[in-house]
């Protein structure tokens, strides 16, 4: 694994998933991806639908029987962005904190995030 230094990376980020809210758009984004045909949506990409088939995702989802045990186990689903404010930027002063700038990158590392490079 690549070791991080100032060189390589001068900031790195945190997003925070507030009531899940990140994985039930995940969720949306899946479903709208393996059932467009069934369903009828004009895209495989959530972002891309029109305002009528993103208000169906949620009935659709709750009726199919394959896909309404996955809805009811992440507790819904969500088929807007999450809202801003939920990811952390932090800027690394390499120079004034050598170590606390090691520590948090491998922290973010070891969850499972890359830091920004």
């Amino acid at each position: 694994m690549q070791s991080i230094n100032s060189d390589i990376c001068s900031y790195c980020f945190i997003d925070i998933d507030i009531n899940q809210h990140r994985s039930k758009l995940a969720l949306a984004a899946a479903f709208v991806d393996a059932t467009d045909s069934r369903y009828g949506f004009s895209s495989k990409d959530l972002r891309c639908l029109g305002g009528s088939e993103i208000s169906r995702i949620a009935e659709s989802i709750s009726m199919d029987h394959e896909w309404s045990v996955r809805n009811e186990q992440c507790g819904g689903v969500e088929v807007r962005a999450p809202p801003c404010g939920n990811r952390v930027v932090v800027r690394l002063l390499w120079d004034v904190s050598p170590i606390a700038c090691e520590n948090l990158c491998d922290a973010v590392r070891e969850w499972g995030e890359q830091p920004q490079l």
